[in-house]
């Protein structure tokens, strides 16, 4: 906890965190009715802290979401996703892939309404 408070606003006048062990808890209970196996969740993965100071000028925010934290919600997160989806595509693995339905459609020519016009 010590190492996610280091990352957020000093003096802060609200201070949160999201466990993401206890999260993976209910999560791991609900995938083992679909016939998951549990997910370890690592030593090194850390809870996702914000906080929020009041100054003279205004308030300041941050949301420090550790590096281990991120990896390894990606890593368990997406395996879920694919099994719930029926492993179809949409949502892909490697987030700079292309689809596997292939490219998006070109681009409307008026970039401000993709719609085409209404002919009468």
């Amino acid at each position: 906890m010590t190492a996610v408070r280091s990352n957020l606003t000093p003096k802060p006048s609200f201070e949160g965190y999201i466990n993401i062990a206890g999260m993976m808890a209910t999560i791991n209970s609900a995938m083992a009715e679909m016939g998951s196996e549990p997910t370890k969740v690592p030593a090194d993965v850390l809870p996702l802290g914000a906080s929020l100071s009041v100054r003279e000028s205004g308030l300041a925010g941050r949301f420090f979401v550790p590096t281990a934290t991120a990896k390894f919600t990606y890593q368990s997160i997406m395996p879920m996703i694919r099994m719930l989806t029926g492993g179809m595509g949409g949502i892909s693995g490697d987030m700079g892939a292309e689809s596997p339905a292939g490219p998006p459609p070109p681009a409307s020519p008026d970039r401000r309404n993709p719609r085409p016009p209404i002919r009468r």
